[in-house]
C-alpha cells in the first residue's frame, strides 16, 4: 500500500502500512461521518471530545454495548465540557 491520505474530521492524515488503499479510505469515511454526526448532535467543536466521543461509540458499536451506555458516556464528557467553560468564563476576582 505505501501510503494513503486521508480526511477525517478536516484534517488530512498520510496513513502507512500494509493495508489496501481503498479500506483505509473506508475506515477514514467511517470515523469521518461518526466525528461529523457526533459534533452536529453535540455542538461541540473541540476536536479532541469529538474524537473521543466517536471512539467510545465506535468501541461500544463493536463490543455491542447498548446505546444507553454510549449516551451516558457523551453525556458525562459533556458535562465535564461545559463546566470546563464556564470554569474559563468566570471573571477573575
Amino acid at each position: 500500500m505505501g501510503a494513503v491520505k486521508v480526511q477525517i474530521f478536516g484534517q488530512t492524515y498520510t496513513i502507512r502500512g500494509e493495508l489496501d488503499e481503498r479500506y483505509v479510505q473506508k475506515l477514514a469515511a467511517y470515523v469521518d461521518e461518526k466525528m461529523s454526526a457526533i459534533a452536529d448532535v453535540t455542538a461541540t467543536v473541540d476536536t479532541q471530545k469529538v474524537a473521543v466521543l466517536a471512539a467510545l461509540a465506535i468501541a461500544a458499536y463493536m463490543m455491542h454495548a447498548p446505546v444507553i451506555w454510549i449516551a451516558i458516556g457523551a453525556l458525562a464528557l459533556l458535562g465535564i465540557a461545559v463546566i470546563s467553560a464556564v470554569g474559563k468564563s468566570k471573571p477573575q476576582v
